[in-house]
């Protein structure tokens, strides 16, 4: 019998690392707990009922819950999923609910949430050429997000900002993608300018140490990284984060 061995990089499969890595994806979602602190700041969670849209292994909704009275996980991956409902189980946090689904399709009726939010769930990368249905997802996404709110409701979406695919190390990793100023890119940034406003803050993923980091992100983003944590002691890599974000205001 043969038994599975991890890799020691999946480089940048990020299919692969959600379907067979949910426990790795939950070390590295470090960052959801702090981006829930500046939306918190910005539109307040308190008593608030808030669906997290590609809520992962529950990360950012466990973070949303301690201050929001109900929040539902929308999460389309099975293996993600069930981590999370564990989670809630085992340290019996009963204000959260996790559902399938995804930004293409949010299965919820009309004026049921006072924020929907999103930590790298929404189809951001779909905005170029490589994905044709791309802008329709997102539009779609915008519109069923406004349906599900309730009058004076927000919307706040989470991504790197441009540059900042692996964070400070972008350029290290892979050159290409700390490149700012490609078609794609630009495409992506003037269609969420013209629905949202934007605030960039500086986030710090910190490991315990390098061999986690290794082990960690080194495993998501390749050889590469694994040689620049290794050669430089490196266990904390800063990141950009864009927070878009609007109001919605309904008749």
């Amino acid at each position: 019998m043969i038994e599975n061995v991890r890799p020691r990089t999946i480089d940048n499969d990020w299919d692969r690392f959600y379907r067979e890595f949910p426990e790795v994806y939950d070390r590295f979602a470090v960052t959801s707990e702090p981006i829930v602190n500046v939306i918190d700041q910005m539109v307040g969670l308190q008593g608030k009922s808030v669906l997290d849209v590609a809520s992962g292994t529950g990360k950012s909704t466990f973070k949303l819950a301690k201050s929001a009275r109900r929040v539902i996980g929308l999460e389309p991956w099975a293996e993600m999923r069930n981590v999370a409902v564990l989670k809630a189980t085992s340290q019996r946090i009963d204000n959260v609910a996790f559902v399938n689904g995804d930004a293409r399709n949010i299965p919820f009726e009309e004026n049921t949430f006072d924020l929907v939010i999103s930590v790298y769930g929404f189809p951001f990368w779909f905005l170029d050429q490589r994905f044709p249905k791309g802008r329709q997802w997102a539009e779609k996404f915008i519109s069923d997000a406004e349906f599900v709110l309730k009058p004076g409701g927000h919307i706040a979406l989470a991504f790197s900002a441009p540059g900042q695919y692996a964070g400070d190390l972008t350029p290290i990793i892979s050159p290409e993608m700390a490149q700012t100023g490609n078609q794609n890119t630009q495409d992506a940034q003037e269609f969420l300018k013209a629905r949202f406003e934007y605030r960039d803050v500086k986030i710090v993923r910190e490991y315990s140490s390098v061999q986690e980091a290794v082990e960690t992100y080194g495993f998501i983003f390749g050889q590469e990284a694994i040689d620049h944590l290794n050669e430089n002691n490196q266990l904390a890599i800063p990141w950009t984060i864009r927070i878009w974000h609007r109001q919605v205001s309904k008749p």
